[in-house]
């Protein structure tokens, strides 16, 4: 079944056709604050920035996240992901 993410829209599954587990990241935006100038050395037509509210369901394998997820007192808790964004539907 389809998941979206509510931050960038984009549509994935999080089970692969082979069976691996897919963990979504959102990809980084045009800056709009950019305006490139072709008259300056390394031009570069498209700069990027983060997402405001990203989601990346990475783990976060930091200390930590892990005690802030309770793994700490309960190791079968949930592994943390790295954003939450504005999760899914």
């Amino acid at each position: 079944m389809p998941t979206q993410c509510k931050s960038c829209n984009g549509i994935y599954e999080k089970t692969q056709r082979d069976g691996t587990l897919y963990f979504h990241a959102c990809a980084p935006v045009a800056n709009p604050a950019y305006q490139p100038d072709p008259t300056k050395p390394n031009f570069d037509t498209v700069e990027t920035i983060e997402r405001a509210q990203k989601r990346d369901e990475n783990i976060d394998d930091s200390p930590a996240a892990a005690t802030a997820a309770g793994r700490d007192k309960n190791p079968n808790a949930p592994l943390p992901i790295k954003a939450a964004g504005r999760g899914t539907q």
